[in-house]
């Protein structure tokens, strides 16, 4: 089955969604987050209570990351935010039970998005500017459909719920019609070609 955001990737392209009314009339945004919701079981956030490790890995192993679990009752080191945000330490990810999953593919996606010099250094905040934050979310959206029970629509509704502000409002509103910036960036650092697919490569440039 293609993904239902893949059938927008020509509007996108074509800048024919450049105006949030036009991008309503285009899309009922309502419609797309309930797609999946309807035929998930409850709408909690999905976490590795759901998602298991093993369904993860394949993924993160394109990009040399491992992923280390931690008991429910202990702290998450090196997360920025805390429990249950994800933690990461170069290219090891840590997470509980209760860690989102969107939260697990941004951390995974800034380390994707950092320079090389970034990413050998000693650190857990992962820093860059807006625009590099941007695309970490744009690039954890696209990776979405790489990961067995889990899609686009549950991603978004995730984050929408999880409270990620975007200026338009709602996450899908963002990543269809004022995300420009972010997938450019993306492709230029072949993080994603043309198609809005995975290269699978990290970022190579200083």
């Amino acid at each position: 089955m293609v993904p239902i955001w893949r059938e927008l990737v020509y509007l996108k392209r074509t800048k024919s969604y450049a105006t949030s009314i036009h991008f309503d009339t285009l899309f009922d945004i309502g419609q797309f987050d309930n797609y999946w919701l309807t035929s998930r079981p409850n709408n909690n956030m999905h976490s590795l209570k759901n998602i298991q490790p093993s369904e993860l890995r394949p993924l993160f192993d394109h990009y040399q990351l491992n992923l280390k679990e931690v008991d429910i009752n202990n702290a998450i080191p090196y997360s920025f935010w805390g429990a249950p945000e994800a933690g990461r330490f170069q290219s090891t990810l840590y997470a509980r039970e209760d860690t989102p999953i969107h939260s697990l593919l941004h951390e995974a996606c800034h380390f994707i998005c950092m320079s090389p010099q970034q990413r050998q250094a000693d650190s857990h905040d992962a820093g860059g500017s807006a625009l590099i934050e941007n695309a970490c979310c744009f690039l954890q959206l696209v990776l979405s459909d790489h990961i067995p029970n889990f899609n686009l629509a549950i991603h978004m509704h995730d984050m929408n719920t999880w409270g990620y502000n975007f200026r338009l409002g709602s996450v899908a509103r963002w990543f269809y019609a004022d995300s420009d910036d972010a997938s450019q960036w993306l492709i230029h650092q072949n993080i994603i070609d043309n198609q809005f697919q995975p290269t699978w490569q990290l970022r190579s440039q200083p």
